[in-house]
């Protein structure tokens, strides 16, 4: 990610760009599962000017700023820290993502904080179901609920069910949602290490997503200053200009 003075409105608005990408980091750094974004930005072309509407001798340049380049996901594996809650599940490996349906759709994610709605299915928080290997939703009936680290569930040590894992290229569609891109892997239950009793915490650093804040707001104080004084040399180069 580049830093220096980012002068003109396409400057400013790809600052304003990464301020909002790191604010919301910012604001999602205790969401379950969540996976950072990251900013990539790059010096635009420089203006020529020249006198005689353009046709005449060079004057010098303006910098048009900075322009964006790509908004992106970073997918670093955050924190496995324990709860003890049986159905608090984590996926304790960098790859793999659980299946839920949202709406006839199958999305992906990584946050395991799953609870029991009134027809007793394992859902997310939002409501969605969480898919068994065959695609459908997963119903427990009453009793002690166990998860092993394939994904097996068992009820009174008898299994009802085992959660899918995925493998593959994800997209994001919201703060714990991912779409697939492409044909996602179901994986062996070999390659699988459920953790149950367990949550995989965002992956956002607090500490560095304050500091990049403090950047953004210094660099965009001395950025408005360029400006002003950009437009005030300007206007003098023109002024100047037009009393010969």
């Amino acid at each position: 990610m580049n830093r220096g003075v980012y002068t003109g409105a396409t400057g400013l608005r790809t600052m304003q760009q990464w301020l909002d990408v790191t604010a919301n980091n910012l604001a999602n750094s205790t969401t379950t599962g969540y996976k950072r974004d990251g900013f990539a930005f790059a010096e635009a072309m420089e203006r020529v000017m020249a006198s005689n509407g353009g046709d005449g001798r060079i004057l010098g340049s303006i910098g048009n700023g900075a322009v964006p380049v790509a908004e992106f996901t970073i997918f670093d594996r955050g924190t496995v820290s324990t709860t003890g809650n049986p159905l608090d599940l984590a996926i304790d490996s960098p790859r793999g993502w659980f299946a839920v349906d949202r709406g006839g759709q199958t999305m992906y994610t990584r946050a395991g904080n799953f609870t029991l709605d009134a027809q007793r299915q394992i859902v997310d928080v939002s409501g969605n179901p969480v898919l068994d290997r065959r695609g459908n939703p997963i119903t427990v009936p009453q009793g002690q609920i166990e998860i092993s680290q394939t994904g097996a569930v068992s009820v009174g040590g008898r299994q009802v069910a085992e959660i899918a894992i995925y493998d593959g290229q994800m997209a994001k569609v919201g703060s714990s949602l991912y779409r697939a891109v492409g044909n996602p892997l179901l994986l062996d239950t070999r390659d699988v290490l459920v953790r149950q009793g367990a949550l995989e915490q965002s992956n956002v650093n607090p500490v560095e997503s304050m500091i990049n804040l403090i950047t953004i707001g210094r660099t965009f104080e001395i950025s408005q200053k360029s400006i002003t004084q950009q437009d005030e040399l300007t206007q003098r180069l023109i002024q100047s200009l037009s009393e010969r």
